[in-house]
């Protein structure tokens, strides 16, 4: 009986050794039907062994078989260990499950098991890829309280969800208090703090952390460049933009000129955005809508309608398909050149793809028939916008006012905005009724 007892276990320890192999070779589904195997032939599997196979799930990024071992095992009578519950709440990290990932660690504390750093760090992440950054923080509290120490896996893991969710005052001072614990900050740290920067409109605070990255020991790589260039662009710091796509050690990517070129857009530097965007495609980085979207606008600020409308029929050429955005910014550039027919053209041809057009790129075409004095195609375009409910703002009445008093029409424009704002009216009675239904019940 004893030698039956020792060879079982040493089949059992051996099929965990095979599991756990599958496991490291990334080879899931072999594991798998190691432990069918098990349990059809013997020996009876154990902890370790679903321990093992569930860890392989993990990795092959099958969280729903992972979560049914642990079901699995449990039915068998087999009581799960910490690692386990490790693999499990990874498996769902990597899933983005939270909500199941913090079942599973409300489960542990239920059974008396001893959540580790490596199960809140696995748990944080699983919130930060949810977004949900209200949990990532209240589990650092958490593990705090636990007397544990958190390690730069946590803290990053915070930062990155902090940041995600727009929350780059939460994230710093994470990122803070990491520096100030004597941890070692790493790329993953790094790159969600700048990105926290670049959230919060620091694009000094942002070039400072890049530059001081290498006396870190670390290395600053192409994501780490992207936050810094993007926080320019947004601060108008379209010179700092350039000189850092300049300089980037590692090569640019479409972010990094997206980003550049969006900066000369708001500069109103049409040629250097145009300049770039003729580089990228010589790196080899293909420009995608987002590209050609920022060139668009880059062109309609600097007044070049021709070299907008280039940019469309390569957009064409390319088979991007062309959004809001697109057509917006080459209806504006249209309109800036008095080139009100093509301006009208493009916004059929923003209809026949069966976008609705905005009020803007509206106003746009509305604002060409003005200075062009074409008053019908103004009052038609205006009554269309009415017709689609798309809103009539101050600058579509000072349009419609000033194209229909250089054609004396004012009787034709009296017309259109006593019916607009007949129709106004009774929207705005329409919203101060729902907004008496929602407060009504809070005064009670």
């Amino acid at each position: 009986r004893e030698m039956r007892q020792t060879t079982a276990m040493l089949n059992a320890i051996a099929c965990g050794v095979v599991i756990s192999a599958c496991e490291k070779a990334g080879q899931w589904e072999l594991a798998l039907d190691v432990l069918s195997g098990m349990k059809l032939c013997g020996p009876e599997p154990n902890v370790v062994t679903y321990s093992a196979a569930v860890s392989a799930c993990e990795k092959g990024h099958r969280w729903e078989r992972a979560l049914g071992l642990l079901r699995e095992a449990r039915l068998q009578g087999l009581r799960p260990n910490a690692v386990t519950y490790n693999a499990a709440i990874s498996a769902c990290e990597k899933g983005e499950q939270w909500e199941r990932a913090l079942d599973l660690l409300a489960e542990m504390h239920f059974g008396t098991l001893e959540a580790g750093l490596v199960t809140y760090n696995a748990a944080i992440s699983a919130c930060g890829k949810g977004l949900r950054w209200e949990w990532a923080l209240e589990l650092l509290r958490e593990l705090l309280w636990l007397r544990l120490s958190p390690d730069v896996i946590t803290c990053s893991a915070v930062v990155s969800a902090c940041g995600q969710c727009e929350r780059w005052q939460h994230a710093l001072l994470v990122f803070r208090a990491m520096l100030s614990r004597g941890l070692q900050a790493n790329m993953v740290s790094c790159c969600a703090a700048l990105s926290a920067h670049e959230r919060g409109g620091q694009w000094e605070r942002a070039l400072g952390l890049l530059g001081g990255m290498p006396q870190a020991g670390v290395e600053p790589n192409t994501i780490a460049f992207n936050a810094p260039i993007t926080a320019c662009e947004k601060g108008g710091q379209w010179t700092w933009a350039l000189g850092l796509l300049r300089t980037m050690g590692p090569a640019p990517d479409a972010v990094s000129y997206n980003a550049a070129i969006s900066a000369c857009a708001r500069s109103e530097h049409w040629e250097d955005a145009l300049h770039l965007l003729q580089e990228m495609r010589s790196a080899g980085a293909a420009p995608n809508l987002i590209t050609y979207n920022a060139a668009l606008s880059a062109c309609e600020r600097g007044g070049q309608w021709q070299k907008a409308e280039g940019l469309l029929q390569e957009i064409s050429e390319v088979h991007l398909t062309p959004d809001v955005i697109t057509y917006g910014a080459a209806v504006s550039a249209c309109a800036g050149g008095g080139r009100w027919r093509r301006a009208l053209a493009l916004l059929g041809d923003l209809r026949g793809l069966g976008i609705r057009p905005n009020g803007v790129i509206c106003n746009a075409a509305l604002s060409a028939c003005q200075w062009a004095g074409h008053w019908a195609q103004a009052l038609a375009l205006a009554c269309g916008m009415r017709d689609e409910a798309i809103e009539l703002d101050a600058t579509t009445f000072r349009a419609l006012a000033a194209v229909c008093d250089r054609r004396r029409q004012c009787g034709s424009v009296r017309g259109v905005l006593s019916e607009v704002r007949g129709g106004m009216r009774l929207r705005c009675k329409a919203v101060a009724v729902e907004r008496e239904r929602r407060i009504a019940p809070r005064c009670r």
